[in-house]
């Protein structure tokens, strides 16, 4: 799954804000049989969330307590790998599969109960990155690939359910929201119409703030 080859982060970061706001480093143990592990998400109950490769090179999703003991689950359907990107406090986890003729995956949404929902519109599976859930109405954020132009949206959708696109009101060549809050508020990326320049953003109730690093 080339989404998810290369290096890939086998740490956890989680921030203790005291005085000092120090941050810790908290190793995480890979599943087993793991030769390749990165973890994309954490709930406040310290559950982790993301993917790992196996010996034959396969790519499996995984849940679970720092301390180890994971579940690994993955979508199927003839999909060659599977890469949650994160979970929400009730143990709800959004992703995507890899799968022949997509140009990311099969998106969907675990639910705690572990049942796994298509994220789709009009009968036709998303293509792209589920993301951002909070465990409010399981509200989630991500992006797909239009089928009929090749343009890359944004979207909102509550239980797996897809409600509407996200709309940055500029000329963009791609939206790509990865998180979403209890208040609304979403932050991701987006391409400018030549597919290079890339720039940071927060939407909230309509009102657009782009976020550049300095010098970049």
């Amino acid at each position: 799954m080339h989404a998810l080859r290369g290096i890939f982060l086998a740490a956890a970061a989680m921030t203790a804000f005291g005085q000092a706001q120090a941050a810790t480093i908290v190793p995480v143990t890979g599943p087993t049989g793991a030769t390749q592990t990165i973890v994309f998400g954490i709930n406040k109950h310290a559950v982790i969330a993301g993917a790992y490769i196996d010996s034959s090179g396969v790519t499996h999703g995984f849940f679970g307590p720092l301390n180890g003991t994971y579940t690994s689950f993955d979508y199927g359907n003839g999909t060659t790998g599977t890469a949650p990107r994160a979970i929400d406090d009730d143990g709800n986890i959004t992703g995507f599969a890899a799968a022949p003729n997509y140009l990311v995956g099969v998106e969907f949404l675990r639910q705690a109960d572990g049942t796994i929902v298509t994220f789709e519109n009009n009968g036709v599976p998303f293509d792209g990155v589920a993301q951002g859930i909070i465990k409010k109405d399981e509200a989630s954020t991500g992006d797909y690939v239009d089928p009929n132009t090749g343009v890359r949206n944004g979207y909102l959708a509550n239980d797996g359910i897809y409600q509407q696109d996200v709309n940055l009101g500029l000329d963009v060549f791609s939206t790509n929201p990865r998180s979403r809050n209890w208040h609304g508020a979403l932050a991701g990326f987006y391409y400018e119409p030549d597919a290079i320049t890339t720039h940071g953003f927060i939407l909230k109730d309509g009102v657009l703030q782009i976020i550049d690093a300095d010098n970049s």
